[in-house]
């Protein structure tokens, strides 16, 4: 399960002063080197040996690397253990979103983070034309080569003791190995049982090592998790995708407006329209394939542009023929999709190794390939195809990044190991677990996580986080998620309070994408309000763009889109240009939102919790039909981070009609 890492704010904590080593256990650690390090708050680092095959030690030995932040108190014994997602990243990687996430907490709790083997600075896997099929998006056919020569390679790279040939090693890079891996260190490191966090695929390996190494665990929290039986075809989350879009656009004021009937079927709508003729943009080409992808990773994006503008940008082709607005937005939903080149950042090889080993495919391993294929295509014939709707199954099944058929031509696996020692539950009634869960994950969905829930036990507590992506507490723009994980982690067994959850707003998704001014539905009039209709409506249209605007900064923040080193930049929906503060605090702006209409100005976004998110939005404009015939000088002002939130307008027509109205903030 591959999970997207968004750019956060940095918490203060407080941390020793630096000293060139620590010694914890059995282990002397030293201050990482600048490159080592994932976090701004450098720790210290370590690589230790370990066998390739914890079955036969006497095989090949590798490294793996690990992080240690000690805690501002230096006298405590309690460590946060936390893992990354994937699989194929490192957990270090993410460092700067654990110091965020359990911020405080880091005064008295150690933090350690260990780059799964495979992975970052632990002995990382380099199959280049696999990385390349992932990351370049290439076809299976390529992709599936890829896949073949991995394990090829895997299996000519770790010679035996006596130099007399190679260890098979396709299958021994799976979490059936790395949990022993993480449980060698703590035992190094002398640590009382310790606090596990996982997110994504890393609660998937926090459930496998909780499971075998229960003597090692305080408690367990889980951020999207999904069961260690799951089926690859994964029913609930191909349910809920729909579900989601449908949630998104009912809440929104101006979506539910704009279209009050099902989200589902318009998309069924632009499956059939892209199916009889892809959609073409300077980037690329796009048929259902690639809208299967673009459903199945929605979650992943910050800010979540596909729930944001789909259904209109798919009424605006449907409907109008303007392919501007869902061009864009399939243009961006694949730039956000990418995966980093570098294997030592994000690992191909290593997330193929272990899903091909652990994971549980339609077909039996030990097969012949032409029997694998025989099973592969019975299990999906199986399937009901209503369970894919609104997409077709074959679209489904060859979506990017990794389809069904990702592990046909893996090697049979011949270690074997079991996942985990016992039957259900998987841990003790006495281990507490907190399961946050995003309503909208469309990777690993909220079905999923009832699922993984059923499986730990009766000790497991599930948060849904309404609104909410993939990995929540993440990028945490309301200050929800944290907490709830903070809280639970100060007093594990205690009530846990989620009321919150209550306080997040709605995904506010657009209402309509006009080509034109006339296309543009009215703001609504308030007291002392004299403005003609068309001034209505160029109001209005002066807040979406502003709103758009807005949110294309963030996407370009998060998506390295830079004039320079410091400014996210990039076009306006049909022409001009923006340009935001490094912190993204301010947005200057004059682009083309409608085809006939101009606007200029500034927005202010204050009060945001973390690096770009929501705030007080407060934007000076003038807005101008092309014509000259209309012009506005306006005040706007919403409240991003409140459900159900209202744009207030104020301001003067080029006729000086006071201008006083609101509507539904963008």
């Amino acid at each position: 399960m591959i999970h997207t890492l968004a750019l956060v704010g940095m918490v203060s904590v407080t941390t020793p002063k630096p000293r060139p080593f620590v010694d914890v256990g059995t282990l002397r650690l030293f201050r990482c080197r600048p490159r080592d390090s994932g976090v701004s708050v450098a720790g210290y680092c370590d690589v230790v040996p370990v066998p390739l095959d914890w079955e036969n030690p006497s095989a090949a030995t590798i490294t793996i690397r690990f992080e240690w932040i000690p805690a501002g108190d230096a006298v405590t014994t309690r460590t946060i253990v936390a893992q990354d997602g994937g699989p194929g990243f490192p957990s270090t990687g993410s460092g700067d979103a654990y110091v965020r996430l359990f911020g405080p907490l880091l005064y008295d709790r150690n933090l350690l983070m260990m780059d799964e083997r495979g992975t970052g600075g632990s002995t990382p896997i380099d199959c280049e034309p696999l990385q390349a099929a992932v990351v370049n998006g290439d076809t299976d056919e390529i992709f599936q080569r890829g896949v073949r020569a991995c394990a090829t390679q895997l299996d000519h790279t770790f010679r035996t003791r006596d130099a007399t040939g190679f260890v098979r090693a396709d299958d021994l890079f799976a979490t059936t190995q790395s949990v022993r891996d993480l449980a060698a260190i703590l035992r190094a490191l002398a640590l009382p049982k310790v606090d596990l966090y996982g997110d994504s695929y890393g609660t998937f390996f926090a459930q496998a090592f909780a499971a075998n190494y229960p003597d090692l665990v305080h408690s367990l929290v889980l951020d999207s998790a999904y069961p260690l039986d799951q089926d690859i075809f994964d029913a609930p989350a191909r349910r809920e995708i729909r579900l989601a879009f449908d949630a998104v656009c009912s809440r929104s004021a101006a979506c539910s407006a704009a279209a009050p009937f099902s989200s589902t079927a318009r998309i069924r709508r632009l499956a059939r329209r892209l199916a009889s003729k892809p959609l073409v943009t300077q980037q690329r080409s796009y048929g259902t394939t690639e809208l299967a992808s673009l459903l199945q990773e929605a979650s992943l994006d910050t800010p979540l542009i596909e729930f944001r503008d789909l259904d209109a940008a798919a009424r605006a082709w449907l409907d109008r023929g303007d392919a501007i607005p869902i061009g864009r937005l399939f243009d961006r939903s694949w730039k956000a999709a990418e995966l980093p080149r570098a294997f030592n950042v994000y690992s191909a090889g290593m997330e193929v190794a272990t899903e091909c080993t652990v994971y549980r495919y339609p077909f039996d391993a030990r097969a012949t390939l032409a029997e694998r294929l025989r099973q592969y295509h019975a299990a999906l014939a199986r399937l009901p195809p209503a369970m894919f709707d609104p997409l077709a199954m074959r679209d489904v099944a060859a979506a990017d990044p990794f389809p069904f058929d990702e592990c046909l031509h893996w090697p049979a696996p011949t270690h074997l190991q079991p996942l985990i020692n016992g039957p259900f539950p998987l841990v003790p009634p006495t281990t507490p677990v907190l399961i946050i869960s995003g309503e909208l994950d469309s990777i690993t969905a909220p079905g999923d996580a009832e699922q993984a829930r059923a499986e730990l036990g009766p000790s497991a507590r599930l948060v849904s986080i309404p609104n909410e992506g993939h990995v929540p507490t993440f990028y945490d723009q309301f200050n929800c998620a944290q907490q709830i994980v903070r809280t639970f982690l100060r007093a594990p067994d205690s009530s846990l309070e989620t009321t919150c959850t209550a306080r997040i707003p709605e995904v506010r998704a657009v209402g309509v994408f006009p080509a034109m001014l006339a296309e543009q539905p009215p703001a609504t009039r308030r007291a002392g309000d004299h403005a003609t209709r068309i001034e209505s409506q160029l109001a209005a249209l002066a807040v979406e763009a502003v709103g758009d605007t807005i949110e294309s900064a963030r996407f370009a923040s998060f998506n390295d889109d830079f004039c320079d080193r410091y400014h996210p930049c990039g076009r306006g929906l049909r022409g001009g240009h923006f340009v935001a503060a490094w912190d993204l605090s301010s947005v200057l702006f004059a682009v083309t939102y409608s085809r006939d209409t101009l606007v200029s100005g500034v927005a202010h976004i204050g009060g945001a919790l973390v690096y770009g998110g929501a705030g007080y939005v407060n934007a000076r404009v003038q807005i101008q039909t092309n014509d000259e015939r209309h012009t506005e000088t306006l005040d706007l002002h919403w409240d991003e981070r409140v459900p159900r939130a209202r744009a207030s307008i104020e301001g003067l027509s080029l006729d000086h009609h006071r201008i006083r109205e609101e509507m539904p903030a963008p």
